[in-house]
């Protein structure tokens, strides 16, 4: 299994049996392997999250599967891909293949999260699902955002990830990593991959060395187009 970071939130993952895309919008696909399925998966419609360029996709793989979540415009979609749309609100569950099933959180930003199980392996890729402190924020406010945080993570306690994908934006300063450590303390993920970063590659060095019971799962990202093998 592989996993190559695009850029942002943007990841592209390929087992020995598919491929699967998420919030691409930025950096370079790589060449794709035509006799796999390719999954293509939009959290929601942010411009950081969303690139039409996901359609050319088609060219490639004709039978491409789009997962979109439904608040991305439908005036945005390309008409040759209507057909091969699955829209998927908060809290929905859909069988796509017989070994495939994909299920979703409400996002406490927008959109949805995305737990995909596949072939017997399970994937999860938060979007912007995050417990969104803010420094300058009231105590009433961010502990609003904690208790609307802490349902979704109910939802996922005790699973165990193969490849988990989850927020660490430094715009939260001193409240970056909130969101990720509990996470990490409600689910597993075999292998964690920082995103929404902005760029600061930094910030993922800084939380494996204040957090060291974790940083072992937690993968070292220095660029865009970094391949990874798990």
């Amino acid at each position: 299994m592989t996993v190559t970071y695009l850029g942002h939130s943007g990841f592209l993952l390929e087992t020995d049996r598919a491929l699967f895309l998420f919030d691409f919008y930025t950096g370079k696909i790589p060449l794709l392997n035509s006799d796999k399925p390719l999954y293509v998966f939009v959290s929601h419609a942010h411009h950081d999250h969303y690139s039409q360029n996901i359609w050319s996709l088609q060219k490639s793989h004709p039978s491409v599967r789009y997962i979109l979540s439904d608040d991305v415009p439908k005036h945005s979609i390309h008409a040759q891909a209507k057909g091969q749309i699955l829209w998927m609100g908060a809290d929905e569950t859909h069988h796509l293949a017989e070994e495939m099933t994909v299920w979703t959180l409400l996002s406490t930003d927008e959109g949805v999260a995305f737990v995909v199980h596949h072939s017997g392996q399970n994937f999860f890729h938060a979007g912007d699902l995050n417990y969104w402190s803010w420094p300058g924020d009231s105590k009433a406010t961010n502990d609003d955002r904690l208790r609307r945080f802490m349902v979704e993570m109910e939802k996922i306690r005790g699973m165990e990830f193969d490849v988990a994908f989850f927020p660490l934006d430094p715009r939260q300063e001193e409240d970056c990593g909130k969101g990720l450590r509990i996470f990490l303390e409600t689910a597993q993920a075999k292998a964690l991959f920082p995103m929404h970063f902005w760029g600061k590659y930094g910030v993922i060095d800084h939380y494996k060395r204040t957090h060291p019971d974790e940083s072992g799962n937690i993968v070292r990202i220095t660029e865009e187009g970094q391949v990874f093998n798990l």
